[in-house]
């Protein structure tokens, strides 16, 4: 059975992949924010992440469960694409040979190059999973951490793609609030809010107990939901949270 790692190694290398440059906040600058953890769900590559596997679903890092068995599979997938890629200008002979407008010529021809590119694509990520799947010594079939480099390498490059536009287009400072915003909303628990425990403030020398710790955490969760939304840049901001997410798509050709 393989060990279910966690995110944490890819969040860890998109972080170090992925750096919103930012000119630096002046005066009265304008500023747009937004949240990564939205753009990376918006990510088509980032929603075949497995939380069964811990890896990328069809790409190469993605695990066999059944070693050397699992390992000709992928082989013998590799051997039909390298087959129909050498078939293919025989498989469009017809096509190429038929009397065609210039228009009908045209579209034939990007048919050939698109599926040329695919069956190209295919098999260079049936090779790199071929050299991924004998990655971790004595256990043929699994796919190191690092296998996953590749893909979190292409989802930052297309983030920072959408952030740099977006910058172009607005001119002022974006600024990422994921680290700002909590990950589910706020559940505070309002018979603390409400108790009398912020006496203990005022009292000198102060010396929090663990009631008036818990009131104060409560109390922070209930200002940030009783006061939606709740945002970051609550003065002179503009959320860009939709157009980033609309960025990516558009990057990404929304597939």
């Amino acid at each position: 059975m393989m060990r279910k790692w966690p995110c944490t190694f890819f969040l860890l290398a998109l972080a170090a992949g992925l750096h919103l440059s930012a000119a630096p906040a002046v005066w009265g600058q304008q500023v747009k924010f937004i949240d990564i953890r939205l753009m990376l769900l918006a990510h088509p590559l980032f929603r075949q992440f497995s939380a069964d596997t811990g890896r990328f679903a069809d790409t190469s890092s993605e695990p066999v469960f059944d070693g050397e068995e699992g390992i000709r599979r992928v082989e013998a997938e590799l051997a039909v694409v390298k087959q129909k890629y050498a078939a293919l200008p025989a498989t469009w002979a017809n096509r190429f040979a038929a009397k065609l407008s210039g228009a009908e010529r045209k579209s034939v021809e990007e048919g050939f190059m698109s599926e040329q590119r695919s069956l190209q694509d295919r098999a260079k990520m049936l090779e790199d999973r071929l050299i991924q799947l004998r990655g971790v010594h004595g256990r043929p079939g699994l796919t190191s951490n690092m296998s996953m480099a590749g893909q979190a390498k292409t989802i930052a490059d297309d983030i920072r793609k959408a952030v740099v536009a977006l910058r172009s287009n607005f001119g002022g400072v974006i600024m990422d609030i994921s680290q700002l915003m909590p990950d589910a909303a706020p559940n505070p628990d309002t018979k603390v809010v409400f108790s009398n425990q912020h006496f203990q403030l005022w009292r000198a020398p102060f010396n929090p107990g663990q009631a008036t710790v818990e009131w104060l955490d409560n109390v922070k969760l209930f200002l940030s939901t009783s006061h939606q939304p709740f945002l970051p840049v609550v003065y002179g901001g503009t959320d860009g949270r939709a157009e980033a997410v609309r960025l990516i798509e558009q990057t990404t050709g929304g597939k």
